[in-house]
């Protein structure tokens, strides 16, 4: 392939990109939200800013995401966000409320995950992950919208604690018959933010899992504890 063939590639991926960018703010609901059509089409509006490194005003923590949401949703879609159920049912109600919110738009306007003063402010608290972060901002605006408590500390520990559980155990030697057990599988349990990795016996074939803070067990050893 020679080097006219590869820039014009270069050149229409580029304007494909541009092209999406520039329509991110009306469409994100609509594919977003394919169980809830109330959400297609609303759009929101963050304030422009020429100095910013993507072209948009970005907070510097919390309270100030809120009042940027504030003056960039219109009432009926607050009214939605405070209607709005989490993705995932658990007793913090954290989630990744409207996943194409929390993850593209915000990365594209406030810069999460990058070098952005906001995205430092969630690094300064323990969180790194940009959907991590998303998720907080939201789950924290809807409550904010609701006036109920934000729980921060307890949003934090939730990340924390998923990202500790998804690192993967080390090998483990079965005693009773010296069987090689790694991890073949993993399931999250969304209702109590919980993974429980999955191995199999090399000799016996048997089915073991790996909790964090338990360690390996036996399924029905697990069930007399």
């Amino acid at each position: 392939m020679n080097i006219k063939i590869l820039l014009l590639l270069f050149i229409c991926l580029t304007a494909t990109v541009i092209a999406k960018n520039q329509s991110i703010f009306t469409v994100y609901y609509a594919e977003a939200s394919q169980n809830n059509n109330e959400f297609s089409g609303l759009t929101w509006n963050p304030t422009p800013d020429s100095n910013s490194k993507t072209g948009y005003f970005i907070p510097k923590d919390l309270e100030g995401c809120f009042v940027e949401l504030d003056k960039a949703f219109t009432t009926e879609m607050k009214n939605l966000l405070k209607r709005d159920p989490p993705s995932v049912s658990n007793s913090k109600e954290i989630s990744l409320p409207n996943p194409l919110i929390a993850s593209w738009i915000l990365k594209s306007a406030w810069g999460l995950g990058y070098n952005t003063r906001i995205s430092k402010y969630f690094i300064s608290l323990g969180i790194d992950n940009p959907e991590d972060m998303g998720s907080i901002i939201f789950t924290s605006y809807k409550r904010y919208l609701r006036e109920d408590p934000i729980d921060l500390d307890g949003q934090i520990d939730f990340f924390k604690k998923y990202w500790e559980q998804s690192e993967l155990p080390p090998t483990f030697v079965d005693p009773q018959n010296g069987g090689v057990i790694e991890v073949t599988g993993s399931r999250y349990i969304a209702t109590e933010n919980k993974i429980i990795h999955i191995g199999t016996n090399s000799k016996s074939g048997e089915t073991w899992r790996f909790e964090h803070g338990k360690g390996w067990y036996r399924p029905e050893a697990r069930e007399t504890d």
